[in-house]
């Protein structure tokens, strides 16, 4: 009866008859039952085994976790069922790599090695430079610790400080400093400087270029000049000059009237007033019977003479205008300032286009 081998989670590998030795299926030599000789290939196995398959080359038909050594490269190797060997990191060999140091019974920190020098450590809490060993032994070479890390472990990666300044290249994820702070400088219509490392906020304090007028105070300004960056850089107020070059002529300073009409002028923002008066003639003011008129069309002068006596008449030619302190002759009662005066009814005797009144005071 055969040999059914099964793989370790229960799945068929392979089936070995009576009196055979199967090569094919494994890296190994299966025994099938009642072979003859079948010790050799048993210890065979076992050197295999031992030595994970040491050779240049991978062993034939690996199975799903079969370790083997590639003596090229000197490094562990394990079959992932996939088509290919994963390389298994290698130990520690004194002069690169990783290896763990004790800082005391509880607390171990990863070291990472290039060179035969210590470049950095990689450590699960912060760690005082006290609490770090002197030196410590790794493979068969004596490193030492507290001195190339003076300011201790910090949680995350500490880099060493040593000749070689070990330092990241890159693009780093987050910093809380810079190594070196930079001076912040700003030129142009605006100046001023600051140092910035990164640690914190800065606030930098800036100027504008005093240039033309320096002395030029902080005010209201109605005439400015304005720079190509848009300072003004000068102010003054607005002079007569400027109103003259602005209105392209010289307005009047007074308005003089002059003639038979005398005045005087007043101004209220956009509002020109001229104030006008005839001088005195001398001629009271009132009603007269006779006035004097110049050239000009002025009374100069006026009485109340009058040569027809009240109650007298005259013709009058009939436009519907009556002079003052006379009646129209129609039989109407006047009354005057010194008394009633009835007048006569003459319409009968008029002539054409004409009629009669009458002086009443």
């Amino acid at each position: 009866m055969p040999y059914n081998i099964i793989n370790y989670d229960g799945s068929p590998l392979a089936s070995v008859s009576d009196g055979s030795l199967d090569t094919t299926s494994t890296s190994i030599t299966l025994v099938g039952p009642k072979s003859v000789n079948f010790g050799l290939a048993v210890n065979e196995n076992f050197v295999a085994l031992m030595e994970h398959f040491a050779n240049t080359s991978p062993p034939p038909a690996p199975v799903v976790g079969q370790i083997w050594f590639d003596t090229t490269n000197s490094t562990l190797k394990v079959w992932d069922g996939a088509m290919q060997w994963l390389q298994i990191s290698p130990a520690f060999d004194g002069n690169a790599g990783t290896a763990a140091i004790a800082i005391d019974s509880t607390t171990e920190v990863m070291l990472m090695l290039s060179a035969g020098h210590i470049i950095a450590a990689v450590s699960y809490s912060d760690i005082s430079q006290a609490s770090l060993p002197t030196s410590a032994i790794i493979a068969d070479g004596s490193y030492q610790i507290a001195s190339i890390f003076p300011n201790g472990l910090v949680a995350g990666m500490t880099l060493s400080s040593n000749a070689n300044n070990f330092q990241f290249n890159g693009n780093a994820t987050s910093a809380n400093v810079l190594l070196t702070g930079r001076m912040i400088s700003l030129s142009g219509s605006v100046t001023g400087n600051i140092l910035f490392d990164g640690s914190n906020d800065v606030v930098m304090s800036t100027t504008l270029p005093t240039v033309f007028n320096v002395n030029i105070s902080p005010g209201w300004y109605s005439n400015v000049f304005v720079s190509g960056n848009g300072l003004v850089t000068d102010g003054t107020y607005i002079g007569s000059t400027d109103v003259i070059n602005a209105l392209g002529f010289t307005p009047p300073s007074q308005i003089i009237i002059n003639g038979d009409v005398a005045g005087n002028t007043t101004s209220n923002g956009t509002i020109f007033t001229a104030n006008l008066y005839l001088s005195n003639t001398s001629v009271t003011p009132g009603s007269y019977t006779n006035v004097t008129v110049d050239a000009t069309g002025r009374v100069i002068a006026g009485d109340n003479t009058n040569p027809i006596p009240v109650q007298g008449m005259i013709i009058w030619p009939n436009t519907g205008l009556i002079p003052n302190n006379w009646a129209l002759c129609d039989g109407t009662t006047v009354t005057t300032a010194s008394g009633t005066i009835t007048t006569p009814d003459m319409r009968p005797y008029a002539i054409g286009p004409t009629s009669f009144i009458m002086r009443v005071s």
